[in-house]
């Protein structure tokens, strides 16, 4: 079944080799801004004439084919100059679109136009491209005579001692103009016409000349990449089912308690169970290890006993993790072991067997979501790496390279040793970086509007792993090409990364490196790879090309506070198969700690590399046309590239308890006592949270983290209506009961009064408190879980103890708050304020002042106005009319003289 996936809530990562891109300045600002450069002197000649396209293909330069940085409303990003092209061809105004507007949101009136508009089709390109033949590796292109005069020149040009019309200085210099000359004393002579430097001039090598055009190899790997957002609402809105989701199972009650065994700092991830390991040895029935390196990583380099061999079942699985609890502790209380350095030692061995893992293509598996039974695993963070309906994109609808290798069995391990390779390369960091300018495309919010994006251009370096066209394009490509070994991925001997095995559905990894290199070589160097080729217009128009994600990198990092680190890394291939999303069960992590899960993935981009080998220009008298002949091939690199800007924060906590029940009984004969009974309920259920003590806010904002990984405070879920989960999980530790003696407002009037009831674990709680008779008190309650979680809590019980002349008797029923009343007052003063005008309020001169009264007294409204007709007293009528729904409002208003001053 295909899946739908809304491209509008993905984030996009654009990126264009740096040395492709040129400036966005063309010089066609009035000529005192001239920056045409020659010789590393600003010369006031004509902008078309200069060394200093910034891209390292002049010919694109002048074409206006390449990416330049642009500032716009969002932010700086790239805009390609053919698509401004092909705007103004199409008679449409380039300066609409928010790439083309100031940061306060005008438009640049004519800025973006002014660059490219011309009298040569629309554009001041001095040349027209007749025609771009693959085929032939020929590109044919004429001049613009027009367009060369569309550009504003200095106006000294052609009325300078001895110069040359411009249109005219083209027709005698169009040869040396585009190839240079060979002869130095024929060289181009470009004439200052700057006043204050008369009669100076410059020698320019040409447009085209041998040393910065013919046979120059040109890279262009510009790509464009989807990634997901970190926030799950947006990522819901995009359909990708890309998730970190953090799950709690039970509490595991060994001597010492499990959870507080890993939360020693001294215990590393490394050091915690993985699930993998453990069930898959659990489920074997052999009397060896399924690989060497399990033994190390289940008994933690003897630290931890492991069952008999023959009796180990995954029925038995609490066993284990409390052989784990109680053998870590051990250790850590061993001062022998750290004083002799062999935790040092041990906690390197960890590192390598029970640290960084790999997935390949053909293990995939063991990846299977029933390959475990997560029910026996206390907590674990699901990592689900879905499908993306981008992973093969910019070619053919129907082709993928590497579906094309899967499913010929002779090249299907080629896949694997290409996953291993990259494995073995991001690992021992053993790979270059290459520079590139990006274009990121952030969205902030799930709804489908510009002012939900931000846009950020910037030059980063991504590490490029291998280059995968040069290699099996050269004849000695299997020896040249020194991938990992079948050896290697069997033993593991990889350097800190394991391979987690599909031991059940293969004994080990068939690899025939040499077999399958050869015979990539041999079927998919020729025609097949052909179909993943960019044309060179293609590249000189800027579309993206073709790419195809080979591997998911998923970067671990522990965070605390402001700070964080790097403590695993997983390798996991995808499946390679639409609508089939990847899982992982990541079970090395601490209860309560909060993990940032970087993921990144190797991604194929089918880039080109050209070079163009011989350039000629019509003979004068005609000198109408250029034709330069090039060789197009494929550059396919493995670069490592963000799938997520900011990656997924989760943490993994319990669900606070359901609120418990409560009793209240009499005792007999006694009116100065009652007996409070608490129980726990049971339940699974959403709620609103409410805070009774000060501490509970943070609490609550940690819950509503964990269980949706959104960051918001307090007041934020309150106001949002926001619900979290309870759910009877773990069994209650202790009670909370508060009580107060008047009326409540809300619960946080039973702040900090309260008494903890502490029974044993799962049992009742009993509490007999004294009270007043003939006095109304009021009751609520909380459970507390082993993990301090606390629940929602109860009704507010509302009890009082009567004592009618020695008939003593309990009243008890559940309290309500008051309904708030409806306010009918809105603030208007931002769109209507109505007072006395200046003459109203002014003291009258003329009028006696009377003896001072008392401070209490309202003074005489007849003291204040020296208008002919006073306001006070008055009745007057004032209509407001809404403009949204043009229903009319009377205010009848009396204006008194109040004695207070209210100035507006």
């Amino acid at each position: 079944m295909a899946i739908i996936q809304n491209k509008e809530f993905k984030n996009q990562l654009l990126i264009v080799d740096k040395p492709q891109v040129g400036i966005r300045d063309r010089g066609v600002e009035p000529h005192t801004q001239n920056n045409a450069i020659i010789e590393g002197n600003v010369v006031d000649f004509h902008p078309m004439v200069r060394e200093n396209w910034g891209t390292t293909d002049p010919l694109r330069g002048v074409l206006g084919n390449y990416y330049t940085q642009y500032r716009g409303q969002l932010g700086e990003t790239l805009i390609n100059y053919s698509a401004t092209l092909q705007l103004l061809r199409d008679g449409r105004d380039p300066s609409v679109g928010a790439w083309d507007r100031n940061e306060n949101g005008s438009i640049r009136t004519g800025k973006l136009p002014r660059q490219l508009a011309g009298n040569n089709n629309g554009t001041n390109i001095i040349f027209n491209v007749v025609n771009f033949s693959e085929s032939t590796g020929e590109l044919i292109l004429h001049r613009s005579v027009g367009a060369w005069n569309s550009y504003e020149l200095p106006t000294q040009f052609a009325n300078a001692a001895g110069g040359l019309a411009p249109t005219i200085w083209l027709r005698q210099n169009f040869v040396k103009y585009v190839e240079g000359a060979i002869n130095p004393n024929d060289r181009v002579v470009i004439p200052n016409y700057d006043p204050a430097a008369p009669g100076e001039s410059y020698v320019w090598p040409g447009l085209l000349n041998n040393d910065n055009f013919i046979k120059k190899p040109k890279l262009d790997h510009t790509s464009l990449h989807y990634l997901i957002s970190s926030d799950r609402s947006i990522r819901q809105a995009s359909n990708i089912t890309t998730d970190i989701e953090p799950v709690y199972n039970f509490y595991i009650a060994s001597n010492p308690d499990y959870e507080d065994v890993i939360a020693d700092p001294r215990i590393e991830e490394h050091f915690i169970p993985n699930s993998y390991y453990l069930q898959l040895e659990l489920q074997n029935t052999s009397s060896n290890y399924l690989a060497t390196y399990h033994r190390d990583a289940l008994q933690f380099t003897n630290l931890v006993s492991w069952f008999d061999q023959n009796t180990n079942t995954e029925i038995n699985v609490n066993d284990y993790y409390d052989r784990y609890s109680n053998g870590i502790s051990t250790a850590l209380a061993d001062a022998n072991l750290f004083d002799s350095g062999d935790f040092d030692t041990k906690n390197l061995i960890m590192k390598e067997v029970n640290g960084d893992l790999a997935v390949l293509y053909s293990d995939l598996a063991v990846l299977n979501e029933d390959s475990i039974v997560t029910e026996t695993v206390p907590f674990y963070n699901k990592i689900t790496i879905g499908y993306e309906t981008e992973s093969v994109q910019a070619g053919p609808d129907t082709d993928s390279y590497l579906q094309a290798l899967i499913n010929d069995p002779l090249t299907r391990d080629f896949v694997d040793i290409l996953q291993a390779y990259c494995v073995n390369r991001i690992s021992s960091e053993s790979f270059n970086d290459y520079s590139f300018l990006t274009r990121e495309v952030t969205r902030l919010t799930s709804t489908p509007s510009e002012d939900s994006l931000t846009l950020n251009s910037q030059e980063k370096n991504y590490p490029i792993l291998f280059d995968l066209g040069s290699l099996i394009n050269t004849v000695n490509a299997p020896s040249n090409f020194s991938i990992v070994s079948a050896e290697e991925v069997n033993l593991n001997s990889l350097p800190n990364v394991k391979y987690l095995r599909d031991y059940f559905g293969k004994t080990e990894l068939d690899l025939d490196p040499l077999s399958a290199v050869e015979t990539e070589c041999g079927y998919y160097a020729g025609n097949y790879l052909s179909k993943f080729k960019r044309t060179l217009e293609q590249v000189y128009s800027g579309d993206p090309c073709h790419t195809e994600t080979l591997l998911y990198v998923v970067e671990k990092y522990r965070v605390t506070g402001n700070t964080e680190e790097k403590v695993q890394t997983f390798y996991i291939s995808p499946k390679l198969t639409p609508s089939l999303d990847t899982v992982y069960y990541d079970s090395q992590i601490k209860y309560n700690q909060k993990y940032r899960y970087d993921i990144k993935k190797v991604v194929l981009v089918f880039g080109n590399i050209y070079q163009f080998n011989t350039i000629s220009v019509d003979p004068p008298p005609t000198s109408l046309s250029v034709t330069a002949n090039y060789n197009n091939n494929l550059s396919i690199k493995a670069l490592l590239v963000p799938y997520s800007f900011d990656g997924i924060e989760v943490s993994v906590i319990d669900k606070p308890p359901v609120s418990p029940e409560v009793s209240f009984y009499p005792l007999k004969g006694v009116d100065t006592r009652i007996k409070v009974l608490l129980n726990s309920s049971t339940g699974d259920y959403m709620d609103k949270p409410i805070s009774i003590l000060d501490s509970d806010r943070l609490f609550i904002e940690e819950e509503y983290f964990g269980q949706t990984g959104e960051n918001k405070t307090y007041e934020e879920i309150r106001s949002s209506g926001s619900k979290i989960r309870y759910t009877s999980d773990d069994p209650v530790d202790k009670y909370q009961l508060f009580r107060i003696n008047s009326e409540p407002t809300s619960y946080e009037d039973f702040n900090n009064n309260f008494v903890e009831i502490d029974p044993d674990v799962g049992t009742p709680g009993y509490f007999e408190d004294i009270i007043i008779p003939n006095r109304k008190y009021y009751y609520c309650a909380r459970s507390v879980d082993i993990h301090g979680n606390i629940s929602n809590p109860t009704y507010i019980f509302e009890i009082e103890m009567f004592n009618n002349e020695g008939q003593i008797y309990l009243r008890q029923q559940i309290f309500t708050f008051k309904a708030q009343k409806p306010t009918y007052i809105k603030q208007g003063r931002r769109f209507i304020y109505i007072e006395p005008s200046f003459q109203q309020v002014a003291l009258d001169p003329n009028m006696s002042i009377p003896a001072p009264s008392d401070i209490s007294e309202t003074p005489e409204d007849s003291l204040l106005g020296v208008a002919d007709s006073k306001c006070w007293q008055k009745d007057f009528k004032i209509r407001v009319t809404s403009k949204k729904t043009g229903r009319k409002m009377d205010l009848n208003i009396t204006f008194k003289n109040s004695g207070v001053t209210n100035p507006s």
